[in-house]
């Protein structure tokens, strides 16, 4: 669904990957660039996920860089405002006419390839004389040259920039768009956990490439803003991951997708106070769902539960408030490759009870 969404958001774009074009008519725009060629195919391969008209080629530079198109010229421009405009891709994409483009890369076998025409002489055969020329390294920039680079950031950039900060565990204060010292310290914890120099300043390489991150792991959850009138709970749910199942009281399932038991999300709604509540962190604590090995903690008007095997994990959370008792459960297969700590920490901040309906 997620593949097939935003095949059409593409088409509506004018992002058609069959747009005939000759050599001298067509342009791309550059989503990405990457110094490895293992790297660049795990990065366009990501990007196919979101996008049927991905190509990578080999940069003069010795780069690889992954491109969306190709696109007529009066149509790039346009394409680009708006897949920035929506989050699509990163902010620094920007419209090539492959002029340095070169190697075809991503698909690995591409008839016809739309890299411009251009002469290629056949390799000479190698002596004693003869050495082979490596690419033409591309440096980085530099402290200063990023710092300069970054002062040219909009707001809505830099609050880009912290939130995928923030989405990667690396930043956990308010997203407002000022680098002060703790935006600072999680550039460094970032760059050092990415192998790059940690300097504190990214560059426009690596703002690149963590925007892009965050957008492409973002993009494949799904995640979308849920308000459930009946239980009268408000919260964001990955909803290329699960969709509404059933209801039972005081429940709100939730249930994988694909039919598996990667991922269920239960929702509780349901009318009480403290008694209840304690209740309700008795039951769930006797739940196959709920394993007798994790953190605990219940206070006067909310509790936590964790529960941790071999084959099952979830987290639990409830609250007291208006005679109400409202809450959320969280289950996966902790054999699955799910980014758990980005959903759980999405649904338990933002979880809130609206209105004084419940189940």
């Amino acid at each position: 669904m997620l593949r097939l969404a935003l095949v059409i958001l593409t088409l509506a774009f004018g992002l058609s990957p069959y747009a005939p074009a000759t050599a001298q008519e067509q342009v791309w725009i550059q989503i990405e660039a990457k110094p490895g060629l293992a790297a660049a195919e795990d990065r366009a391969e990501a990007w196919s996920a979101l996008f049927d008209n991905v190509q990578g080629f080999v940069a003069r530079s010795g780069w690889h860089v992954i491109t969306l198109g190709p696109f007529p010229p009066a149509e790039a421009e346009s394409s680009l405002a708006e897949l920035q405009r929506e989050n699509l891709i990163p902010r620094d994409s920007f419209v090539a006419d492959g002029s340095s483009y070169r190697d075809t890369f991503w698909p690995a076998t591409q008839p016809g390839s739309t890299v411009p025409d251009e002469p290629v002489a056949a390799p000479a055969p190698k002596d004693a004389t003869t050495q082979a020329v490596a690419p033409e390294p591309v440096i980085d920039e530099t402290p200063e040259q990023a710092r300069q680079s970054e002062s040219l950031l909009s707001q809505p950039e830099r609050e880009l920039i912290q939130t995928a900060l923030k989405w990667f565990g690396f930043y956990d204060s308010s997203v407002d768009g000022a680098f002060g010292r703790g935006t600072r310290a999680s550039m460094t914890a970032w760059q050092a956990a990415m192998g790059f120099d940690p300097t504190g300043v990214l560059t426009t390489l690596q703002r690149s490439t963590l925007v892009a991150n965050y957008q492409l792991e973002e993009a494949s959850l799904g995640l979308s803003t849920l308000t459930e009138p009946e239980a009268g709970i408000e919260v964001t749910l990955p909803a290329a991951l699960v969709a509404f199942d059933h209801y039972e009281p005081p429940f709100v399932h939730f249930t994988a997708k694909d039919g598996t038991d990667a991922l269920r999300i239960t929702l509780i709604s349901q009318p009480g106070d403290q008694s209840t509540l304690y209740a309700l962190y008795d039951t769930l604590q006797t739940l196959a769902i709920m394993p007798t090995t994790g953190p605990r903690e219940r206070g006067e008007r909310s509790f936590t539960l964790r529960g941790d095997s071999a084959t099952v994990s979830s987290a639990a959370y409830a609250e007291t408030a208006r005679g109400l008792v409202k809450g959320w459960i969280v289950t996966w297969n902790p054999a699955t490759d799910l980014p758990i700590d980005r959903i759980l920490s999405t649904v338990r901040a933002s979880f809130r009870g609206i209105g004084d309906r419940a189940l």
